[in-house]
């Protein structure tokens, strides 16, 4: 009786030991998944990479367009209708707010400080448009900055209206 409850637990732990472990099916098919999944955060990662790094040029192209609009709105002075004291005409105009349009071509917009200085560039178009307001001498003014990245054109428009400081 003894030996048979020895065989048979002998028995028991060689079918228990055959049936652990991984079949080679198993483990290739794990690794697979395995595999697909990093590769999914992989690309996931360069993704987010790219729409960073598209984000990061858009904001330095609103922050140009803002160092643009401030420059517009905070020249002085600005009075149109001046009078001197012998009672001539004198306007009091900054270059900034003359009527016209001023472009400025390679501006740089970002510089890639992990690479060559030179190559890694990306510079924009600066345009600003000062137009009459129409009213109380007010001036109109639009600012676009324009730069293209990775083969796609961005653009940003910032307007902005100044009237006289009297």
């Amino acid at each position: 009786m003894a030996w048979r409850l020895l065989l048979n637990t002998r028995k028991s732990m060689m079918a228990r030991t055959k049936q652990s472990g991984f079949t080679l099916m198993e483990a290739c098919i794990a690794l697979s998944l395995i595999a697909i999944c990093f590769s999914l955060t992989f690309a996931t990662i360069t993704k987010n990479n790219q729409i960073a790094s598209t984000s990061r040029l858009f904001t330095l192209a609103q922050e140009l367009a803002r160092n643009q609009i401030d420059q517009i709105e905070s020249a002085a002075p600005f009075n149109p209708l001046n009078v001197n004291s012998q009672g001539v005409s004198a306007p009091l105009i900054p270059t900034v707010l003359a009527m016209g349009t001023t472009t400025a071509n390679n501006v740089p917009l970002y510089i890639d400080p992990s690479t060559n200085p030179v190559t890694n560039v990306v510079t924009a178009t600066v345009t600003t448009v000062i137009s009459d307001a129409g009213s109380y001498n007010a001036r109109a003014g639009q600012v676009t900055v324009s730069y293209t990245y990775r083969s796609k054109s961005f653009s940003v428009v910032m307007n902005t209206i100044r009237v006289p400081d009297t």
